[in-house]
C-alpha cells in the first residue's frame, strides 16, 4: 500500500485535477461493484483500479494534460501512451487485474468484447466522471447528459449493462458511501 500512496501522491502533485478525477472514479468503481454485489474484498479492489487508472499521466507533461484546445496527432499519442506507462509503473507492485485496467481503461468493448470485467467497469466510471468533469478544453455536462451520452455508446465503446449499473448506483446515496 506505500507504493499506492507514493504514486498517488506524485500524481497529485504532477496535476491534481488528474488526482482528484482519479479519487472520483475509484468511488464511483467501488459503489459499482458494491452495487453488483460483489464481496467487500472485490469493492475494494475496483476503488483501487480507479484510483490508478490514470497514474501514467505522470509520463505526460502537465501543459499537454491541461491544454485549452485541440491536441495534435503528435500530442495525441502522447496522451494515449498514458496507459501503458501507468501499467509500467503499477506492475510491481499492483495485481494484474489492476495492471490490465490501468493498460487498457480506454480499450473498446466494440473492438475487445472479452475486455476483463473489472476494465470494463472502471472504464464506464471513468467515462462517466470525464463527461461530468470540467475540464481545460471544455465544460462538464450534465448528469443527465453524462448518461444519454453513456446510453449512446453503451455496447460498442462501452458495456451496457454495466452503464446500467453506473446510473443505478448514482441514483443511490446509500451505495455511494458504501464505497467511500
Amino acid at each position: 500500500m506505500t507504493q499506492v500512496v507514493q504514486i498517488t501522491s506524485l500524481l497529485g502533485e504532477h496535476d491534481a485535477a488528474t488526482l482528484r478525477h482519479s479519487l472520483r472514479v475509484s468511488r464511483l468503481a467501488g459503489a459499482m461493484a458494491f452495487e453488483l454485489g460483489a464481496p467487500p474484498a472485490i469493492c475494494r479492489v475496483a476503488g483501487l483500479a480507479g484510483l490508478l487508472h490514470d497514474v501514467g499521466k505522470l509520463a505526460v507533461p502537465t501543459a499537454l494534460i491541461n491544454k485549452p484546445g485541440p491536441l495534435t496527432g503528435a500530442e495525441a499519442r502522447v496522451m494515449e501512451g498514458h496507459t501503458v506507462s501507468g501499467a509500467r509503473m503499477v506492475r510491481s507492485f499492483a495485481p494484474p487485474e489492476i495492471v490490465h485496467v490501468v493498460a487498457h481503461h480506454h480499450d473498446r468493448l466494440d473492438e475487445w468484447p472479452s475486455l476483463p470485467w473489472l476494465t470494463r467497469l472502471v472504464s464506464v466510471a471513468d467515462a462517466y466522471d470525464a463527461l461530468v468533469s470540467d475540464r481545460s478544453y471544455r465544460a462538464g455536462c450534465s448528469p443527465a447528459a453524462a448518461a444519454q451520452e453513456l446510453h449512446r455508446v453503451a455496447g460498442a465503446q462501452l458495456d451496457g449493462d454495466l452503464v446500467d449499473v453506473l446510473l443505478a448506483t448514482l441514483g443511490s446515496p446509500r451505495r455511494l458511501n458504501a464505497a467511500a
